[in-house]
This record gives structure tokens, C-alpha cells and sequence, in this order.
């Protein structure tokens, strides 16, 4: 369905019987055949502005962020089976949100759960009628590399600071489990689980752009080591780790408490 001029419009089904089926049923049997029923479309509109997500992280535990549950419209779709599993939930709301799943770790058994990495999923505003802006964060410069990873841009750590108005060490550590980087066993690093950190050690743009920059995958203790070691300036973040923390900022979410090892 074309979506409504006034926002955008989601569909739920359901199998109803026709109303002939319904007489007959009264009278002399229980609908069992496909011509007894009629599959009917139910729109519902978003509004324009407003913001919404379509279902919510189901990887372990998540929660609400950026607003509270009072706030959140909850809108249930059924899908052209019409059977319970086939089902999804709108979440909708006047500004912006999002939901944070903390992912069990399948690769250590023995995790610590305040090891385990986290993902923010954000929801995206309605306009006239197509989902666009997701949650706004500030105008951070990022340069690409050829290292064929999707998003692969860097972004320099001061200027991520910066932008977000922290320490590099709360940037680093307290936002450490949404890096994106699983630590498996394959590395052999001495780290039972958690996260890595993927840095670029560069002076300039230039040893970044359209180039193969040799990356870092650091544990927390390696990261402490590399902050010590060499010139902060000189330290670059995968861009979407970057983005990451300042939506989570943005949604109200602050650093966690620094553990460095």
C-alpha cells in the first residue's frame, strides 16, 4: 500500500470469515475450507515527525533509551498468516529512542555479563511518509579506507572527544562494549571473551584515505598500554563506533564506570 501524505502507513492482516461463511456457520457448520474466509487489510499511519522502530532487539536482554515507557506507543501487526508467531511490534514515539541489547557471549561460556557486548538500535523519524533521519548526532569529520569492511571510516579520537565533550579514557573504556568486535578464542590474546577495540595508528588523513591502514585489535590492558605508548592525536576509531557513542549520548546514556583492565 502507497504510504498516506500524512506519514507512513504499516499494514496488519487477518482472516475473517465472509458473511455468507458466516450464516452458513450459524446454520450447519464450522468454516474449514480457504474460499470461508477473506484476508482484511488494516492500515495504521504514523504520523510525519514522529519516530518509530519496528520491533525491538531480541538477542538477550534490552532496554529503553531516551525515553520512557509512558511515552511509547505500542502498535501489534499480524502477518498474511495470521498466526501468532507471525507478528511484529511498532514502537512510536514524539522524540527520539532506541533500544540496547546486551548479546550473549556463544564463543566463552564464563563471560562476565559486564563483558558482554551491547548494540544500540535506534529508531528513525517519518518523513512524508518514508523513514529518514535516525537519532541526530553531531557533524564528526571521518576519512575512508579500501579495507573493505562496510561503513569503513575512521574517525579521530580527539575529535570524538571533542564532539561528545569527554575524556578519550571515558570515550574508550566507558563505551567500550558497543566496539563491535568480538574477542573470540581464535585470537589468543589472554583475554577470556568481551570486546576489542579496532584503532588506526596515523598522523594524517593521508596514511588513511583509499588506503589498507594496518589495524589494531586491542583488549582494554592493550588499549591502556597504546594510550601511554604513543601521541593520543595520532589514534583513530572505526566510524561506527564513533556514531555509536554519540547517539548514545544523545539518548541520555552515559559513560560506564572505567575499567581498565
Amino acid at each position: 500500500m502507497t504510504n498516506a501524505p500524512e506519514g507512513r502507513t504499516y499494514i496488519s492482516y487477518s482472516w475473517e470469515t465472509t458473511e455468507q461463511t458466516k450464516e452458513c456457520r450459524d446454520r450447519f457448520f464450522v468454516p474449514r475450507w480457504p474460499q470461508d474466509y477473506v484476508l482484511v487489510e488494516t492500515p495504521h499511519i504514523v504520523p510525519n515527525g514522529k519516530w518509530v522502530m519496528e520491533g525491538r532487539p531480541g538477542w538477550g536482554e534490552s532496554w529503553l533509551v531516551g525515553a520512557e515507557w509512558n511515552e511509547i506507543e505500542q502498535i501489534t501487526l499480524t502477518g498474511k498468516s495470521g498466526q501468532p508467531y507471525d507478528t511484529r511490534t511498532l514502537y512510536i514515539c514524539d522524540k527520539p529512542f532506541g533500544f540496547i541489547a546486551r548479546h550473549d557471549d556463544l564463543d566463552y561460556s564464563d563471560t562476565p555479563k559486564s563483558e558482554l557486548r551491547k548494540t544500540l538500535v535506534c529508531a528513525r523519524q517519518v518523513h512524508k511518509g518514508e523513514l529518514g533521519q535516525s537519532v541526530p548526532i553531531p557533524q564528526l569529520k571521518y576519512v575512508r579506507a579500501d579495507d573493505k569492511k562496510r561503513g569503513n571510516g575512521w574517525v579521530r579520537l580527539t575529535d570524538l572527544a571533542q564532539a561528545a565533550g569527554l575524556s578519550v579514557e571515558d570515550i574508550v573504556f566507558g563505551f567500550w562494549q558497543y566496539s563491535g568486535h568480538c574477542n573470540y578464542s581464535s585470537y589468543n590474546n589472554d583475554q577470556n571473551g568481551g570486546q576489542l577495540l579496532d584503532i588506526v595508528d596515523a598522523s594524517s588523513e593521508y596514511e588513511i584515505r583509499h588506503k589498507l591502514p594496518v589495524i589494531y585489535s586491542l583488549t582494554k590492558a592493550g588499549m591502556a598500554r597504546f594510550l601511554e605508548e604513543i601521541f593520543i592525536d595520532r589514534i583513530w576509531v572505526r566510524r561506527g563506533f564513533a556514531y555509536t557513542v554519540l547517539r548514545l549520548l544523545t539518548l541520555g546514556v552515559r559513560p560506564e564506570v572505567t575499567q581498565l583492565v
